[in-house]
This record gives structure tokens, sequence and C-alpha cells, in this order.
């Protein structure tokens, strides 16, 4: 009986943060996010981990799912006059970024002790995706950002500065056009 009862809370809830976030003006969803060992063939997670263990794992993998509305303009994204986001003019503030259709994203990596060991910044564009999803009665394009950390050899072509030495809670945050969207835990032992 209380299953039944939760799963209609459940799915109230849900509607009401979908709805809430764009009462407030986010112009996405994070679909999933996790912590894993590693990606499968088609780029999705091949598990969920959140405790890493030195002589079991080599890497760190972060995964996000996001979700970006599909405007209705009928405007062709490959026809838009700029392409690219400037980030100087983006993160200095000497400018405002009212492009929806371009996407500045950073994910820094974050030890115990506040050290960033891994940062890196990448640019996308719905332009670049073909791919279009229905949540909510809405049209979305679903986007992926993944990156990870070497736990034992570091990755310096995805940002990593240092290996995550020091035992405990690490955590990563995603910044979308320089606006925290997310924060997600692992922990390391030894």
């Amino acid at each position: 009986m209380k299953k039944v009862i939760a799963f209609p809370v459940v799915m109230v809830l849900f509607i009401l943060f979908f709805h809430a976030s764009y009462a407030q003006g986010k112009d996405y969803i994070i679909g999933h996010m996790t912590t894993c060992s590693g990606l499968i063939d088609n780029g999705y997670p091949a598990d969920s981990v959140n405790w890493f263990y030195r002589g079991q794992h080599q890497a760190v993998q972060y995964w996000a799912y996001i979700l970006f509305p599909l405007e209705s303009s009928g405007i062709s994204m490959g026809y838009k006059p700029h392409d690219f986001i400037n980030p100087f003019g983006f993160y200095s503030g000497k400018g405002e970024l009212s492009d929806t259709s371009n996407f500045v994203f950073e994910c820094r990596w974050v030890a115990p002790e506040g050290k960033i060991i891994s940062e890196t910044v990448r640019s996308w564009s719905k332009s670049d995706s073909s791919s279009v999803v229905m949540a909510g009665g809405r049209r979305f394009v679903p986007h992926v950002f993944a990156n990870h950390i070497g736990i034992q050899r570091m990755f310096r072509e995805f940002g990593q500065q240092s290996l995550p030495a020091e035992e405990g809670l690490y955590h990563i945050e995603l910044y979308i056009n320089g606006k925290l969207a997310s924060v997600t835990f692992f922990e390391m032992k030894d």
C-alpha cells in the first residue's frame, strides 16, 4: 500500500520541480549525473560508483546527461551569426550572454581540503546535435558532458593538475555558462 501512495507523490514532486525550474528561468534540466568507473561502448556509464579504492580503480569518471529546451522559433541553428562564446567576455562580466544555443561547461574536481585537482572548460552548441527527446510535453536537445581523472596516473589533456592523493570526500562542480549547475560527490579510499 505504501508503494502505491509513494509513486504518485514522487511523480507530483517531479512535476512541481520540473515546472519550478522553468519558473526560475533555468534553461536546462540535469537528467542524470553520476560518477562511475568507466563508460561502455555507447558512451553510457558502465556502473555507478561513489567509493573509489586506489588498489582497485584506475580512474574516476564523471558523467552528466543534460536536456536543453529546443526552441520552436523555426530558425535553423546552423545559420546563427555566431557559434562561439568568448570566455573572457563571458567570465569577466564585460558582456551579457543572451544566446540560448551555445553553452560553456566548466568542470572542477575539488579535493577534501578545497584544492582544485582538475579543471576543464568546453563549449557546445545545440546545433551540434540532431537528437531530440520529449519530457513533460516539451522537446529537448540532449547533451552528455563527461570527464575523468586518473587515480594513479594523471590525464593532463582532460585538465587534471594533480592526483587525488588525499583520502576523503571529493566533489565535482559543473558550471554551465558561469553558473553552478550541479555538484556530485565521491570518496577516495586507500
